[in-house]
């Protein structure tokens, strides 16, 4: 039975927040698409590269406020703002599309300035 879309999200969220890049990649397939405002990433590889750039800025300890959390059926929102030692997110949001209990389509927006 595949896991609903509240546990993918949960599951992407929490490793997100541990900085675990493989339990992250876990959450799509080869067929998973990731999108932000400056690249399309297309498949696990090109994802992992996209999370590597992010857990760089925002490592485990930084401050993460959720501001809102959504999951409505295959689709979930969160919007959020964060700061570390490297950046601030003024704000970001993400919209995921889950199907089979994996990420199909994330789209990542985020207004990021860089320490």
């Amino acid at each position: 039975m595949s896991k609903t879309t509240e546990q993918v999200l949960n599951h992407h969220l929490e490793s997100f927040g541990g900085a675990n890049i493989e339990e992250i990649l876990s959450d799509y397939t080869q067929d998973s698409i990731l999108v932000d405002q400056k690249k399309t990433y297309k498949g696990i590889e090109e994802i992992r590269v996209f999370f590597e750039w992010l857990l760089e800025l925002l490592p485990p300890g930084s401050d993460f406020e959720m501001e809102k959390l959504e999951v409505i059926n295959e689709y979930a929102y969160i919007a959020w703002n964060a700061s570390s030692k490297k950046a601030n997110f003024l704000l970001g949001t993400d919209t995921f599309h889950i199907v089979n209990g994996k990420i199909k389509y994330q789209s990542v927006a985020a207004r990021m300035t860089e320490k």
